[in-house]
């Protein structure tokens, strides 16, 4: 994909965002519990701790009683609005909310003892940006820190396979400048309508372990998370080496 065409579609996933952040952060009010087990298992005490493409904070509740330091950063302005008044009398735990973008973190090297990323990956486009993701978390990572991936496993999606179908189809027949496994999924409003649409890719077998261990980390961890009997999400955890 030509960058010019990646930056174009981080931007309209911005926007996508910004023009549903009500709707979206009410949809998005719970954490996934088959993540619980596996952030505890690695968030200690003391540690500080970066959300990237925080959302709305909810990440926040599982944390809070952790005794960390909690950084969110997320490049929807309307969502960081959400998560700084949803948690703005929370005390006992030192926490900020920062407009910012992931593939280009304002922070110095070797910050962080954690990062997390949920759901953030299959929204950026290119091999190129994806590298530039790896690359910048291991960049402000600590020697030995963690960073912990999860990605939409659309291959259980039957919607997104339709659509697979369709972009696939159109880029055979240069009817498409996306890249081979991306489509764009519909958001519907309350009533069911479809209002805008998000770019999404589809992570195949172990692309995402390719790309982790090209950018310098260490592979911990990896599989699938069961969210119900249609959805599922691919996890990594990643160790700077």
């Amino acid at each position: 994909m030509e960058p010019e065409k990646a930056q174009r579609l981080i931007e309209e996933t911005k926007n996508f965002y910004e023009s549903v952040a009500n709707h979206f952060s009410e949809t998005r009010s719970f954490n996934w519990q088959e993540l619980k087990p596996l952030i505890d298992k690695y968030v200690e005490p003391g540690d500080r701790v970066l959300d990237l493409g925080c959302g709305n904070g909810r990440l926040l509740e599982w944390l809070k009683d952790k005794k960390i330091e909690y950084v969110g950063i997320d490049n929807c302005q309307a969502l960081i609005k959400i998560a700084q008044n949803r948690y703005e009398k929370l005390a006992g735990l030192k926490h900020q909310f920062l407009i910012g973008d992931v593939l280009s973190l304002p922070f110095s090297g070797d910050s962080f003892d954690i990062a997390i990323s949920l759901a953030v990956l299959h929204h950026l486009p290119s091999l190129e940006k994806r590298k530039q993701f790896f690359k910048e978390v291991y960049r402000v990572l600590k020697q030995k820190g963690i960073l912990f991936i999860t990605a939409w496993n659309l291959w259980q999606n039957p919607k997104a396979l339709k659509l697979l179908i369709k972009y696939t189809l159109l880029k055979f027949f240069r009817k498409s400048d996306l890249d081979f496994f991306d489509i764009f999924y519909p958001w519907k409003d309350k009533s069911g309508k479809v209002v805008a649409c998000r770019y999404l890719h589809f992570f195949r077998g172990n692309e995402l372990k390719k790309l982790a261990d090209s950018s310098g980390f260490q592979v911990l961890e990896s599989g699938i998370l069961p969210r119900s009997k249609k959805y599922s999400n691919i996890y990594l955890v990643l160790q700077k080496r």
